[in-house]
């Protein structure tokens, strides 16, 4: 018991070191700017709007794509994104290891954690969604409630089966069965969820078997996963990683806001290659300084995964946004996303400047603000094809697809050199 006691104590102090951290970080990046011109107002548009969704029904016939099929993706996307805890440190190696007892509770403490803080996440996201389901469209309770336990079971199955997927395979190897895990869980998550909708007799009992099996088999694979032995610096340089995401994410989305851009340190790799690019040939067959800027342009923002990462998930946020919210919030999020897109990209053009091999040469002021005025554009093209695009099919009929799309690539060319200065 005096042993048990002490790994709970442990325990304990690490979780709320941990959110001190949290805390005191969050204390720094949210002032009160972020406060009057972020925060606030998402929440007065964002109540007022919930208020909506409860009394007033949409017009899901009008929309581009059906809102059910996009609320259970973003549902599987927050379960995949789900992350196992065991508060693990460098000195345990020395000390805690050799109380393989010791040990295994601070594991299952881990997953008590973890499970407790998936379940008031996803608390308050299934209240959010409350009203899509049950008035928009029309589910009832009862499916509800088990969609509820699907998604916080799968949220400690997934990463649980990824993480000893990471102690038995390496490199492509792992990617690639990771690829067929989550593809195969996608298509078991959709097939239990339109059997369930499909049910007009029977539905209680087919959730309740159902949920039965997803928690017999994650517990299994939780038991399996804790008892894992032989595998402590894995655990190790994935506990770093989870421990440092949100600090990591935070740092790395700040030069959207105008703060210096945060480069993660990484261990040197041999014979490491981008993925694109990778023979540093030549984009344009007709060299100027315009095309080298440009060609520079892309190379730097292409070859970074955490850049072309910031720019992918930037668009599908506000593809999200334009599919879901009302029309005045639809115009709304169409401008704030062409500013956003420029300032991320010209926050860039201001770290490519800053390289050694520009500084090598002389170049004239003027004639390099013109050429990343022009490699902004065009590095946001596909961007704002998606984003003008969408935008138009949701606001207007057929013919809005050519006309908010020719507005979002006008006023991205207005707007770029008021920003760039």
């Amino acid at each position: 018991m005096k042993q048990t006691f002490s790994v709970k104590t442990l325990f304990l102090q690490r979780v709320a070191d941990h959110f001190r951290q949290l805390k005191a970080l969050c204390k720094t990046a949210i002032d009160w700017i972020v406060w009057l011109y972020v925060i606030l107002p998402v929440l007065v548009i964002g109540g007022y709007n919930y208020w909506k969704w409860w009394r007033d029904e949409w017009d899901l016939s009008a929309m581009m794509f059906p809102i059910e099929t996009i609320i259970f993706a973003v549902l599987f996307l927050l379960m995949a994104a789900g992350s196992l805890r065991f508060f693990i440190e460098r000195a345990d190696q020395l000390f805690l290891r050799q109380y393989h007892h010791g040990y295994r509770q601070l594991k299952k403490l881990g997953v008590f954690y973890s499970a407790t803080v998936h379940f008031i996440i996803l608390v308050v996201v299934f209240a959010i969604l409350a009203p899509l389901f049950l008035v928009q469209l029309e589910k009832n309770i009862a499916f509800l409630v088990a969609l509820f336990f699907l998604c916080w079971s799968g949220s400690l199955l997934i990463p649980a089966i990824r993480q000893l997927l990471q102690f038995r395979f390496r490199g492509w190897r792992y990617y690639i069965m990771n690829t067929i895990f989550m593809g195969s869980s996608a298509a078991v998550y959709w097939g239990m969820i339109h059997l369930w909708d499909a049910a007009k007799t029977n539905q209680l009992l087919l959730m309740a078997g159902c949920l039965l099996i997803i928690f017999t088999l994650t517990w299994f694979v939780l038991v399996v996963r804790m008892h894992k032995t032989s595998v402590f610096l894995d655990e190790l340089a994935n506990e770093i990683t989870l421990k440092y995401r949100f600090m990591s994410t935070m740092l790395m989305s700040a030069g959207m806001v105008g703060a210096p851009q945060f480069q993660q340190v990484k261990t040197a790799k041999s014979n490491k290659r981008p993925w694109f690019f990778r023979k540093s040939g030549t984009i344009f067959s007709k060299r100027t300084p315009e095309k080298v800027i440009i060609e520079l342009h892309m190379k730097y923002l292409l070859r970074n995964k955490n850049r072309r990462m910031l720019m992918l998930q930037l668009t599908g946020t506000c593809l999200f946004a334009l599919l879901i919210l009302p029309s005045v919030l639809k115009w709304i999020v169409w401008f704030i996303a062409i500013i956003m897109f420029l300032h991320l990209n010209n926050s860039y053009v201001v770290e490519m400047k800053r390289n050694t091999f520009l500084r090598a040469y002389d170049w004239e002021r003027e004639k390099l603000a013109l050429y990343t005025r022009k490699s902004v554009f065009w590095t946001n093209f596909p961007c704002m094809t998606v984003i003008g695009i969408v935008a138009g099919a949701v606001l207007f009929p057929w013919w809005g697809i050519v006309a908010v799309g020719s507005a979002t690539f006008g006023i991205s060319y207005l707007l770029q050199p008021l920003l760039q200065k």
